[in-house]
C-alpha cells in the first residue's frame, strides 16, 4: 500500500492530550497516512489507557516496542507488580488499567504482544525504541540494548560535542526514542546527529511530544507537559 505519508511519533508515556494534540497540529489522516510509534506508551501520565484506545483506531500503524511497554504488558499478562516499574511511572498506568475491564484489558494484551522490536521501511529507515550495537546486524542485536540500552545515542552525542567523526551503520536513517533530549538541548525541539534522529523531547516530565514526516523532516509538537496539566 502507498502513503501519503509516514509520520513517526516519540515517547507518548501516558499523555494522551499530547497524543491528540500532535495527531491533530500534523493533521493525521489515518486513512492515508501511517503512523509509526518509537514505543513507550505508557507511564508517568494518567492517561495509558486512552492513548492505546487512540493508537488501536489507527489501521496503518507501526508499533515498536519500548522498555515501559514490556513491564505494562508483564503485568496484563501475569498481574505481578514489578517494584522497578511501578517506581519508574508504573503506578498511573497501573491505575489507568485497572479502571478498565476485562476485554479491554484482553485487547491491550494482544496490542502489546504485536508490537515489533524494530522496524525497516521500504527506504532503508529503521526505527527502533533504544538503540543498537552498529557492528552488528539486526537479527544478532540483542533485547536489552533494543530496548533499554543507549550505547548509539551516546556514541552520537560523544562525536557531536568532541567534533569526532559520526560512527558509521548501513542505515540510510535512524528514529529513536528512550533519551529525552530535553536533559542537553532544553528547547525541546528534535535533534539529528549524523544520520540519526530522537524524537524524544521528554513529555514524561517536563518536555513535549513530537511527530514528525520521515520523508520532510516537518515536524509538528505538543505542548509542554506542564501546560496540559498532565501531572
Amino acid at each position: 500500500m502507498a502513503f501519503r505519508r509516514t509520520l513517526c511519533v516519540g515517547d507518548i508515556h501516558g499523555a494522551h492530550k499530547a497524543l491528540v494534540q500532535v495527531l491533530e497540529r500534523s493533521s493525521f489522516d489515518s486513512t492515508q497516512d501511517r503512523l509509526i510509534s518509537l514505543g513507550d506508551l505508557t507511564d508517568y501520565h494518567p492517561d495509558s489507557d486512552k492513548v492505546l484506545d487512540t493508537l488501536l483506531t489507527i489501521p496503518n500503524l507501526v508499533a515498536v516496542r519500548g522498555n515501559h511497554d514490556i513491564w505494562a504488558e508483564e503485568w496484563l499478562q501475569t498481574g505481578e507488580r514489578d517494584s522497578l516499574w511501578l517506581y519508574n511511572g508504573g503506578e498511573a498506568t497501573l491505575a489507568a488499567f485497572e479502571r478498565r475491564d476485562d476485554t479491554t484489558q484482553e485487547r491491550y494484551r494482544r496490542f502489546f504482544s504485536k508490537q515489533l522490536p524494530y522496524f525497516v521501511d521500504q527506504d532503508n529507515r529503521l526505527f527502533v525504541h533504544a538503540s543498537i550495537d552498529p557492528v552488528l546486524l539486526l537479527k544478532e542485536q540483542k533485547e536489552d540494548e533494543l530496548f533499554w540500552g543507549r550505547s548509539l545515542w551516546t556514541m552520537a552525542t560523544h562525536s557531536e560535542m568532541l567534533g569526532l567523526p559520526f560512527p558509521k551503520n548501513s542505515f540510510h536513517e535512524i528514529f529513536i526514542g528512550h533519551t529525552p533530549t530535553s536533559k542537553i538541548w532544553p528547547d525541546c525541539k528534535p535533534v539529528h546527529i549524523g544520520n540519526i534522529w530522537n524524537l524524544d523531547q521528554g513529555i514524561k516530565r517536563i518536555g513535549r511530544l513530537t511527530i514528525m514526516d520521515v520523508s520532510t523532516k516537518e515536524y509538528w509538537q505538543s505542548d509542554f507537559a506542564e501546560e496540559l496539566e498532565l501531572f
